[in-house]
């Protein structure tokens, strides 16, 4: 409710340090608090109220008119702050790096590094890739929005780096967002190969406050045309941004943790549209949302030919439960006979990769007959299974799933899925012992590893890249597993993480190996290669059931009762569409949560925002007590 502007006089002793943008400390309700520079002007609404300023941090305007409007539109969109979406923005202020650098300016003006092209020939691979190309040297060309689905043996972080090259070669300014530390390493790296190193600068918290700092102030002063790093760098400075990149979208770390839970692909976005500059998207798969983005006409693929394709992309084969039930011993391993001939084959020449899902994690109820994760009739919404009465429910809306039936084959009994046998790196070891054996995950990941015969055992996500070429084989265990997930994203996530695996194995020769029905609609798109075709497939199914991306998705957790209370002062349209409340089941003791979901269209989704807006602002205002959380689109909806 105090997410405005408020008015401070500036004393005289600071008329030549205070500009737009500026850090300061004010005197607010008693305390000394940090705070920004919005506007400066000769009048105020009640000149006998107004305080003076207590300090200037700093001689440097850290926050630009562009940053302080697209921080603005994200606060609105994600229901939050402006300070929320500063803190993101603007990194800390580092005394004596700030110094040194306003020092060397004043000796010498720091010139820009030239940047040159690099060769291209990947592109031609992709159609209408040369005329988005061209786009970005053409300096009076409309913007252009596209995305990319990688295709066999080519690797984002070239193709990004090659987009990079190219902009900023043509004065135009860039910022590429990549997911982890691993990907900034190796997209550093390669630029540090192309390019001077002095070209472009690195804004990720792991590099250390100083050279960060550093980092930020050349970008915010206009001493680089190319930033790269990783989350938060989405809300970089940048003077005539004229293209934005997004490396693996589909990847949850690009969504920020804290509230309000921004994703930088709709940050990028929302700069492609405020400061009017070209999008790029490029991943070894494809998300719902830059499918949407797609078929709404907003953006444009710059597809793969489907015969290049078929004929260069490995080997993918899934097994299935007949497969499993004349080999027991195998089912017990979960490593049916055509994994191992697959591992087998694969280490006759080099390296194999077996992913194996992480623990941890929530099952769905699944049909006893045909093993097809059930869902609720009224809105599609996963299935639990109290303990009580056994009588399952929905956990979006709370509706009673008792008579159930499956749409698959019409069975009538629910069963909780199968997590499988023992799956470890000594079970591994056993069938194979006389190859090294590496581990990559948790704390131990593994950047990459040696091109010579050896199994490397990876949770999601950790997987290593050879180092100097592909994996000669792969295996994808417990697919079942991964696919009974409770989340709206379960099948999107799990074909995103396993055509990762097959981007790392050798093209043409290269073989995958899953362990899963190979009747699954996920399965088989993975055996097709066509994540295009399954995230077309999956979007017409969330636009029928009302949820993301296709219509914006609110998740509010509060205490109990607490919405019936607060939702009267709220005034939705009437197609917005209100699921629950339904109790959440406490992890421990504490207040009894439950959880709301307000589904909007997105013509009204920025009117929804408001209403909600208007709800956390009261409850902030009279102090009232207990949870009330709201995250608008999460990336994670169970």
């Amino acid at each position: 409710h105090l997410d405005r502007p408020f008015d401070y006089l500036i004393p005289p002793e600071f008329h030549h340090r205070v500009q737009v943008g500026s850090r300061v400390k004010v005197k607010f309700a008693g305390r000394k608090l940090n705070g920004y520079v919005f506007s400066i002007t000769d009048t105020t609404e009640r000149p006998e109220k107004i305080a003076p300023l207590i300090d200037v941090v700093g001689d440097v305007a850290v926050v630009t008119p562009e940053i302080f409007a697209l921080a603005r539109v994200v606060a609105d969109r994600w229901v939050g702050s402006l300070v929320d979406i500063l803190r993101s923005a603007i990194v800390p202020r580092h005394a004596k790096t700030e110094a040194q650098v306003l020092e060397a300016i004043a000796q010498a003006p720091v010139a820009i590094s030239d940047v040159h092209e690099s060769e291209v020939s990947q592109w031609l691979h992709y159609r209408a890739g040369f005329t988005f190309l061209e786009h970005l040297r053409n300096p009076n060309a409309t913007p252009a929005r596209a995305v990319i689905t990688t295709a066999p043996g080519h690797d984002s972080i070239h193709l990004a780096a090659d987009a990079i090259q190219i902009a900023a070669a043509h004065r135009k300014g860039v910022i590429a967002i990549v997911p982890d530390r691993r990907d900034l390493t190796r997209l550093t790296q390669l630029l540090t190969q192309r390019i001077s190193k002095e070209a472009f600068v690195v804004l990720t918290s792991d590099v250390g406050p100083a050279p960060r700092y550093r980092a930020f102030l050349q970008a915010l002063r206009g001493e680089t045309r190319i930033v790269i790093g990783t989350r938060s760098a989405a809300l970089a400075p940048m003077a005539d941004l004229g293209l934005v990149i997004l490396v693996d979208d589909g990847d949850d770390s690009l969504a920020e943790q804290h509230s309000p839970s921004w994703h930088a692909r709709e940050v990028l976005a929302l700069r492609s549209l405020s400061e009017n500059c070209s999008l790029l998207a490029l991943s070894s798969s494809r998300s719902v949302e830059t499918q949407s983005w797609i078929e709404s006409g907003w953006a444009i693929d710059l597809e793969t030919d489907r015969a290049l394709v078929r004929s260069t992309a490995p080997t993918v084969r899934a097994t299935s439960d007949s497969e499993l039930a004349q080999d027991p011993v195998a089912r017990a391993a979960r490593l049916p006979h055509m994994v191992f001939a697959t591992i087998r084959e694969g280490l006759k020449t080099g390296p194999v990769l077996l992913q194996v899902p992480r623990r941890g994690y929530q099952l769905n109820l699944a049909c006893a007959r045909c093993r097809h994760a059930v869902h609720c009739a009224e809105c599609q919404g996963p299935l639990a299974l109290p303990k009580k009465d056994g009588i399952p429910y929905c956990m979006w809306c709370g509706a009673s799933a008792g008579a159930f039936s499956c749409p698959w084959c019409q069975g009538t009994s629910i069963r909780s899925a199968v997590i499988g046998a023992a799956r470890t790196a000594e079970e591994i070891g056993r069938a194979f012992p006389d190859i090294p054996i590496r581990t990559s995950g948790k704390d131990n990941i593994l950047d990459v590893v040696d091109d010579v015969p050896s199994l490397v055992i990876s949770t999601p996500g950790a997987e290593p890249r050879v180092k100097s070429g592909f994996y000669a084989a792969a295996a994808i265990l417990d697919a079942e597993l991964s696919l009974h997930r409770v989340d709206l994203r379960t099948e999107e996530e799990s074909l995103r993480r396993w055509q990762h695996v097959v981007s790392l194995v050798k093209p043409v020769d290269g073989r995958v190996a899953v362990v899963g029905m190979d009747s699954d609609p996920t399965i088989q798109a993975l055996i097709r290669h066509d994540p295009v075709g399954f995230a077309h497939h999956e979007l017409s199914q969330r636009t029928a059931a009302r949820m993301l991306p296709a219509w914006s998705v609110t998740e509010i957790i509060c205490v109990q009762g607490e919405w019936l209370k607060q939702k009267s002062t709220a005034h939705f349209e009437s197609e917005v569409l209100v699921l629950g409340p339904v109790p959440i089941v406490p992890v421990q003791p504490g207040e009894l949560l439950e959880r709301v979901l307000v589904c909007s269209p997105r013509g009204l989704a920025s009117h929804t925002a408001r209403e909600l807006r208007a709800i956390v602002g009261l409850r902030s205002s009279k102090k009232l007590p207990g949870t009330f959380s709201v995250r608008v689109d999460p990336v994670h909806l169970r």
